[in-house]
């Protein structure tokens, strides 16, 4: 809490937590807006589905609305684990599943509106 030992606090309170998910959602859209088209296709369908699967299948469906070229499985792997690396999402496997999940520290549907008006 960078804000709360500038501003001399001795405590954090609300507002040092208020202006740090701010920091943090403000980079997060920064990193969005540095990604290559086919991470932020495979980013926003990874956010619209829960399985590995199922976000390649909405990748490959909507990528020529976008005027993307479709994948294969093996290229879609590696960008999907760029994603997970630079901590958008993580992907764990559940049984015979591969699950993706969302990271924590960001609002799900404001980064889905950001990659939307980017990918337009």
């Amino acid at each position: 809490m960078k804000k709360a030992v500038i501003s001399g606090s001795e405590k954090i309170d609300e507002k040092h937590v208020r202006e740090a998910k701010k920091a943090v959602e403000e980079e997060c859209e920064k990193s969005i807006k540095t990604l290559s088209k086919p991470h932020k296709l495979m980013l926003l369908s990874a956010l619209t589905t829960r399985k590995v699967g199922e976000a390649y299948t909405q990748y490959n469906k909507t990528a020529e609305k976008f005027k993307l070229p479709p994948l294969t499985e093996r290229r879609l792997r590696e960008i999907l684990g760029d994603l997970e690396l630079m901590g958008f999402i993580e992907v764990e496997r559940r049984g015979r599943e591969w699950l993706i999940k969302p990271t924590k520290w960001f609002n799900t549907n404001k980064v889905k509106e950001t990659l939307q008006k980017e990918l337009e």
